[in-house]
């Protein structure tokens, strides 16, 4: 069975430009566009104003699990379980949305509702995946009680 997943409009534009152009990975003032940097090596790279405000967004949303103590693949799967809420959270809530539209045929409804039904089931076994992952590397790595508190704790936010 196909699942149909909708993917954000989110791009980047990677081009190659004359080395002679920049001299610094920095931001010029000839940039017209605040999301483009130009490299030394000749390679320009924008992104859209939607990829620009999620990157803030998730930087500002895993700034807890960034600044904890904890090793780094612990934070990475920390990271990945909370995308994994939210994407799971969004489709709840599309489902929910759907129930109460009134403009949608019952044919289309019904088929939409399955498939975010198949969309939820399979995000909550990848759910289920990473957080036992997440448990067998802190194991791995003898990850205090306290450790794996702050963990706990962390992946409890959204």
């Amino acid at each position: 069975m196909k699942v149909n997943v909708q993917v954000p409009p989110l791009t980047a534009h990677i081009s190659t430009t004359t080395p002679a152009a920049s001299t610094s990975a920095a931001p010029t003032a000839e940039d017209q566009d605040a999301g483009t940097i130009r490299t030394a090596r000749g390679i320009e790279v924008s992104l859209s104003p939607e990829a620009r405000k999620k990157a803030e967004d998730d930087k500002h949303r895993n700034a807890d699990i960034d600044a904890s103590a904890l090793p780094d693949g612990i934070k990475d799967s920390l990271k990945a379980i909370r995308e994994i809420e939210q994407k799971l959270a969004d489709k709840v809530q599309e489902l929910a949305q759907l129930a109460s539209d009134k403009g949608m045929g019952a044919d289309k409804k019904e088929a939409r509702g399955k498939q975010l039904q198949i969309e939820i089931s399979a995000l909550r076994g990848a759910l289920s995946s990473a957080e036992s992952a997440l448990n067998n590397a802190m194991s791995a790595q003898n990850l205090s009680a306290d450790d794996r508190k702050l963990a706990h704790a962390l992946i409890g936010k959204a």
